[in-house]
């Protein structure tokens, strides 16, 4: 789960096994939209890790055990993506370089951004609209899987440096 395999501040399984329900609640809702699901999902790691979750198949036991999903795959695949963004500092890193494009672009430069998940094309809305004083909006293409392999997975932002 981890970007880089030599920053080890912080595993997956410190953060399941040390974080109190507050704190799961709130990392599981950066991607999961149903509040009584992060509810419940919290409250099953708690009661479940007197056994130790120390693995993905140790997680993923646990929330087999508590939730029953036509696709599971799919809300698997939220977890472990909450888990990834707190484990790899990427809310801080995708705001650091936000917070730098003023610096690192000249003006009238063209950037496009590649968001892969709500997660971060909400971080990058904020962010263009908290400065839409410096930056316009050029054209916003969502996801569509008709229009080939990278637009299966990424939402497409381009956007001109104003001042």
């Amino acid at each position: 789960m981890r970007i880089n395999k030599t920053d080890i501040r912080l595993t997956a399984a410190d953060l399941l096994n040390s974080s109190n329900k507050g704190q799961l609640f709130t990392l599981f809702s950066n991607v999961i939209e149903n509040r009584s699901t992060c509810f419940k999902l919290s409250t099953a790691v708690i009661t479940n890790r007197n056994k130790g979750i120390n693995t993905t198949f140790d997680l993923r036991k646990v929330i087999e055990k508590n939730f029953r999903y036509f696709n599971m795959e799919k809300f698997l695949s939220k977890i472990f993506l909450a888990l990834r963004i707190v484990v790899n500092r990427e809310r801080e890193n995708i705001i650091s370089l936000l917070n730098s494009l003023g610096e690192i672009t000249s003006i009238g430069a063209t950037i496009l951004f590649l968001t892969f998940n709500s997660f971060e094309t909400r971080l990058l809305k904020n962010f263009l609209r908290d400065n839409k004083d410096q930056f316009k909006i050029e054209y916003k293409i969502k996801s569509n899987k008709s229009l080939g392999k990278i637009r299966e997975i990424a939402d497409i932002t381009k956007v001109k440096k104003l001042c």
